[in-house]
């Protein structure tokens, strides 16, 4: 009978991974309000994929991303973005949602 290889991580251990997640949110065009609807219904769109795809022990939300009214041009015309990957690198973020890869780029 062949041996098989266990790296010594209990089992339980490796089903489970702890996520801390950042929802990034980014709308061109600013629409004169406080926060545009646009951005208030990518905010519900990332909630709810939250609450359907992951149980709430599995991660925590470091916090909403949002360049409302923000070109995605350059990496400098969005404070907010640069706030994410600086949070990324600290090592608070291991997953980054979005609606969809036109907000990052």
């Amino acid at each position: 009978m062949a041996r098989i290889r266990t790296s010594g991580v209990p089992t339980e251990a490796k089903k489970y991974m702890f996520w801390g997640i950042a929802a990034y949110i980014r709308l061109f065009k600013d629409d004169g309000c406080d926060e545009s609807l646009s951005v208030t219904n990518q905010r519900k769109i990332i909630l709810a994929f939250l609450e359907d795809k992951f149980d709430r022990e599995e991660y925590k939300r470091v916090d909403f991303y949002v360049d409302d009214g923000r070109p995605g041009i350059t990496e400098e015309t969005r404070p907010e973005f640069q706030r994410m990957e600086s949070d990324i690198e600290l090592g608070k973020i291991n997953c980054v949602i979005g609606k969809n890869f036109s907000r990052w780029f």
